[in-house]
Parts: structure tokens; sequence; C-alpha cells
């Protein structure tokens, strides 16, 4: 499968350069489903670098969810060794 870019929510299962949503959106939630050890994903603001999202050695499910909404100058996701990451931001 290859990253959905698309439209909300944003799917990524790849990391680089074909990973990055390059407009301000405000972030809502995100949603991490990765089930074996030792998966690292990093989700950044891809205009200021910011790290808005982290998380090494998951193994359950993780969702997160953002009140009030985080406004961010784009996306990026810079690490995804393995699972799904979904992003909704509008």
């Amino acid at each position: 499968m290859a990253n959905s870019l698309a439209s909300n929510p944003y799917v990524f299962d790849t990391a680089g350069a074909t990973s990055a949503v390059p407009i301000a959106v405000s972030l809502h939630a995100i949603i991490y489903s990765g089930n074996t050890g030792g998966d690292v994903v990093s989700l950044r603001d891809s205009s200021a670098g910011n790290i808005l999202f982290e998380l090494t050695d998951n193994t359950a499910p993780v969702t997160i969810t953002f009140s009030p909404p985080v406004p961010v100058d784009g996306l990026y996701v810079e690490t995804l060794t393995a699972g799904t990451l979904i992003v909704y931001a509008f």
C-alpha cells in the first residue's frame, strides 16, 4: 500500500519524501497501529521540524486526540519502520 494523502484522514505507511502534507492544517487526532516490538514512528511539522508525535518500541495501537486542535505548518513522517499512521488534520 502507498501513502494516501489526497484527503482526510491522511494515511501513512511509508516515511520519507512521499510522506509530506505541505499545507497548514490543524491536527485533531493521530492513530498508530503497529504490532511488533521495536517499531519507531516520528511525525514532524514539515516547516519548523518540531516533533508532533514520536513513539518507540510499541506493541499496541495508540490514539491521541488534540482538544483544541493543534495548528501546524504541514506534516512530514520522518520515520515509520512498521505499521500505519493515520492523521486527522483539517
